[in-house]
C-alpha cells in the first residue's frame, strides 16, 4: 500500500476512492453531499474521484464552490485502466453511489485490492458483499444512509481493517478462473442430466 501511495501521490486518513463515469446514474453529487458532512467531522479524510462524463463540469463546479469539499476532494479526471490497480491498492475505502448496474467489475477489483466497499443496495452489490457482510450498503439516493455508512467506514478503523483483511480471499470466487470452473461444472451437470434420455440415435449428446 505504501508503494502505491508513493506512486499515486494519494494522501489522507483514510483515503476514499471512486472510479466511475460522472453521470446521473452513478450519482456522484449525492456522494459528494454525503462526504461533505462526514469530512466536516473527519477533516483528514480524503476522497479521490477518477472519471469523466456528461456532468463532469457540474461536479467540478460543486466541488470548487464548497469550502469543505475544495480541500478534501480531488478530481482526477479520466484515468487509464492500467493506472487503477495502484489507486485501488492505495485506498482504504471504495465508494459507488449507482442507482443501477449490470454486474459491476470495478467494485470487485477494489475489493480484490483490499478496499472496503461502501456501495448502494442494488442486486449486484448485495451479492458481491453478501448483503453487507463484506462492506456497507445504503439505498441509492438516500443521503442519510450514505452518511451513516461513510461515517462508520471512516471512524471504525478496527472493524474496517478486519473486513479489509478478508476481502481478497472472499473475492477470489469471482476471478476469471473461478468463474470458468463454475461454468465448466454447470455444463458438466447439464450433460450428465441428459444421460441417454435424448432423441433416438442421438449418441453425440454425450460427447
Amino acid at each position: 500500500r505504501d508503494a502505491c501511495r508513493r506512486r499515486t501521490g494519494l494522501e489522507g486518513d483514510p483515503i476514499l476512492f471512486w472510479a466511475a463515469m460522472l453521470n446521473e446514474r452513478k450519482d456522484p453529487l449525492t456522494l459528494l453531499k454525503g462526504f461533505r458532512t462526514v469530512s466536516a467531522r473527519h477533516p483528514d479524510a480524503r476522497l479521490y474521484m477518477a472519471g469523466n462524463g456528461p456532468i463532469e463540469e457540474k461536479v467540478k463546479a460543486f466541488v470548487a464552490g464548497d469550502a469543505t469539499l475544495s480541500k478534501t476532494v480531488t478530481l482526477l479526471g479520466y484515468r487509464n485502466n492500467s493506472e487503477l490497480p495502484d489507486f485501488l491498492n492505495a485506498a482504504d475505502i471504495y465508494v459507488m453511489a449507482s442507482h443501477w448496474e449490470g454486474f459491476a467489475i470495478s467494485s470487485l477489483e477494489a475489493m480484490a485490492c483490499g478496499a472496503l466497499p461502501v456501495l448502494t443496495r442494488i442486486p449486484c452489490f448485495v451479492e458481491q458483499t453478501e448483503n453487507g457482510r463484506w462492506g456497507l450498503l445504503f439505498e441509492a439516493g438516500n443521503r442519510k444512509e450514505l452518511e451513516e455508512s461513510l461515517a462508520r467506514a471512516v471512524a471504525d478503523v478496527e472493524w474496517r481493517e478486519k473486513v479489509r483483511s478478508g476481502l481478497p480471499e472472499h473475492i477470489s470466487q469471482y476471478t476469471w478462473r473461478a468463474s470458468a470452473q463454475k461454468l465448466e461444472a454447470l455444463y458438466g451437470r447439464i450433460v450428465a442430466g441428459r444421460g441417454t434420455s435424448g432423441p433416438a440415435g442421438g449418441g453425440a449428446q454425450n460427447s
